[in-house]
């Protein structure tokens, strides 16, 4: 047996004995006799006692770590109505709007320790309806979507019919009409702003092309984009007024829109971009499977490049299979992580930043969900439901709503 094999047989005689406390003697006791060879195994023996030492203390680690803290968590606020909400803009930590259906329209300047109902008229629900006189059931306007830009300031969206947009500058105290489609057959999906004056909302198609309308002063107003603009669509093809959040913008006139039902690409969900405020729309298809029920329920995007779509079948709410959709070029190529940890269906994706670091939840009725890699893998968040959340710009404030009037505000765990 030659000197090399040797010593490879008393180091893993060595190994075997290490939690004995005489390792020391032991190492000693084994050496090598000659100078030179002693000196090789010493080098050999630290770089090993090194590698595993190192790894065993990088394993315990793991171990004791378990798990990875939540961020934070939802804490739930009493119900100011037993209505669905859907619509929610935080402004700071003290400022929040809310909407929902009948005509519900809440706000809160005191970071959601009181909740005010606001009064929209022509809106809600009349004490006739409440008496049961069915032919006053169209009056409650489904306010799906709310954009707010201060406590004073602050636009709504209506799905269905009458299709309108509203505008107020005084909290709330008087509203105008900003804009009535007259088409009966428009339903607007949402609506998002790049900053005071400029936005864009769009509605499911009409005659085969996507309805799209722009501001330029802050929700007053809204303008139609020419027919022959409007990106044509697949017959199946459509939005979701689940959250308000299937339409993302970013800055330089970035926009994204994304659709339920198949899409003419393999019958896979679309997502158009557009790169000059919503002018101009090219598209692509994402990893998701669009059917009546599935598809893009909700975008996000960080910076030009890193973006995420959420979804998947609001009917089977509890499948895994479609329901998260990453890009890394701006929406033009998407692909889905062979495992990510997303727990099924999810209505709402948002991005919340915390010291620097950027933290995604996503809600949905069966629970929530949040990643700190950017969507490659997402860990449980508790099993409370909500259709739609928002945080502010700076990350401070988060707030969730959902089915009968649920509320909650944002707490978070990290310092």
């Amino acid at each position: 047996m030659n000197r090399t094999t040797t010593g490879i047989r008393t180091w893993f005689w060595i190994v075997l004995r290490w939690a004995d406390m005489s390792i020391l003697p032991l190492v000693f006791q084994c050496a090598p006799r000659s100078r030179r060879s002693k000196q090789r195994w010493v080098i050999t023996a630290l770089a090993t006692l090194l590698w595993i030492g190192s790894s065993f203390l990088a394993s315990s680690l793991l171990v004791a770590q378990g798990p990875p803290p939540t961020p934070g968590h939802w804490l739930r606020l009493e119900p100011s109505r037993a209505v669905s909400l859907r619509g929610v803009s935080v402004v700071d930590g003290n400022v929040v709007w809310a909407s929902g259906a009948e005509g519900t329209v809440l706000r809160s300047i005191d970071g959601g320790r009181t909740i005010t109902a606001i009064n929209v008229p022509g809106t809600t629900p009349s004490a006739d309806r409440a008496a049961g006189d069915p032919a006053l059931d169209d009056i409650a306007s489904d306010f799906r979507d709310v954009h707010a830009f201060d406590q004073d300031h602050a636009c709504l969206m209506t799905a269905g019919q009458p299709a309108r947009f509203y505008s107020t500058s005084d909290g709330g105290r008087t509203w105008s009409v900003a804009y009535e489609c007259p088409d009966p057959r428009s339903f607007f999906n949402a609506m998002a702003f790049w900053n005071r004056q400029r936005g864009l909302a769009f509605s499911d198609p009409i005659d085969g092309r996507l309805l799209i309308v722009s501001t330029r002063d802050g929700g007053k107003s809204w303008q139609p984009l020419a027919a022959t603009k409007q990106p044509i669509t697949a017959k199946s093809e459509h939005g979701y007024a689940a959250s308000g959040t299937c339409l993302t913008v970013a800055p330089r006139g970035r926009a994204w829109i994304g659709l339920g039902g198949a899409g003419p690409h393999n019958r896979m969900a679309r997502v158009f971009r557009s790169t000059d405020y919503g002018q101009t729309w090219s598209d692509a298809a994402s990893s998701l499977m669009g059917t009546e029920s599935a598809g893009i329920f909700s975008l996000s995007f960080s910076g030009p490049n890193r973006g995420i779509a959420v979804g998947g079948d609001y009917k089977n709410p509890l499948a895994t299979g479609d329901v998260l959709s990453l890009t890394r070029d701006g929406g033009r190529t998407w692909a889905t992580p062979a495992t990510h940890g997303l727990r099924g269906y999810r209505s709402c994706v948002a991005r919340a930043i915390r010291d620097d670091r950027e933290y995604l939840i996503a809600v949905g009725p069966t629970g929530c969900d949040w990643s700190v890699d950017d969507g490659r893998q997402w860990h449980p968040l508790g099993d409370d439901g909500f259709h739609a959340m928002a945080f502010a710009a700076d990350g401070s404030a988060g707030f969730a709503v959902g089915a009968d009037g649920r509320l909650a505000r944002w707490t978070w765990h990290v310092q």
